[in-house]
């Protein structure tokens, strides 16, 4: 496709700007929504062999785990090479 020309480009990020500072493209406690951070430290295991489900890890995260802060992205945070390279459920 054929790239928007630069003035155009420039009301949409001025238009996206105000939207964001207007507080309308991030999510509001309402009568039918509640937000919830989740930011913080979490007990971290990654599930190498896919078994975390069958063993209902969801109940009770069995050791040994790592102490991961959340936001983050774990493949940057440890030296493990699987950790670094995985794609999947942890």
């Amino acid at each position: 496709g054929m790239a928007a020309p630069p003035l155009l480009r420039a009301m949409i990020f001025i238009t996206l700007s105000h939207l964001v500072q207007a507080g309308l493209l991030h999510p509001q406690d309402s009568e039918s929504r509640e937000t919830k951070q989740l930011g913080g430290l979490w007990r971290f295991r990654a599930d190498f062999d896919g078994e975390g489900y069958a063993q209902k890890w969801q109940a009770t995260l069995p050791e040994p785990t790592l102490q991961m802060p959340v936001p983050c992205s774990y493949n940057d945070l440890t030296q493990d090479v699987r950790l670094r390279d995985m794609v999947g459920v942890v």
